[in-house]
């Protein structure tokens, strides 16, 4: 079975699947990096979900699920001196990881968005 991130894009885009790449210019399977638009049965399409090592981090939470997020999202931030460099690009931006595991990077290094990390309570049913 091959992996979505193989997939044509035009077939990715549709679901609201973005297919990042390593250094390489490979793409980075989901099951190492997933980040998709949030699901429309819960009226959550216009959140992006990035899942990376076991956690879940979101952009733009709503408003009534900012209790189920580790901090604020922050758009227009510098990418801070300890942030870690992950190998992953999208469409001209980069990846980071914060060394706490609170947030990620998301952008280039003058300007970048923060996402908060999920609490294991945010769930779509």
């Amino acid at each position: 079975m091959c992996d979505l991130a193989e997939l044509p894009r035009r077939h990715t885009d549709a679901i609201g699947l973005q297919v990042w790449a390593d250094d390489t210019g490979a793409p980075v399977p989901v099951a190492t990096l997933r980040v998709q638009s949030g699901p429309v049965h819960c009226d959550w399409q216009s959140m992006t979900f990035l899942e990376l090592d076991g956690a879940t981090y979101v952009r733009d939470p709503l408003p009534d699920l900012r209790a189920f997020v580790r901090g604020p999202f922050r758009e227009h931030v510098a990418v801070p001196d300890d942030a870690v460099a992950t190998a992953y690009e999208h469409d001209g931006d980069r990846l980071w990881t914060s060394p706490d595991g609170r947030r990620v990077l998301v952008g280039t290094p003058d300007d970048a968005e923060a996402w908060p990390r999920a609490s294991d309570d945010l769930v779509c049913s």
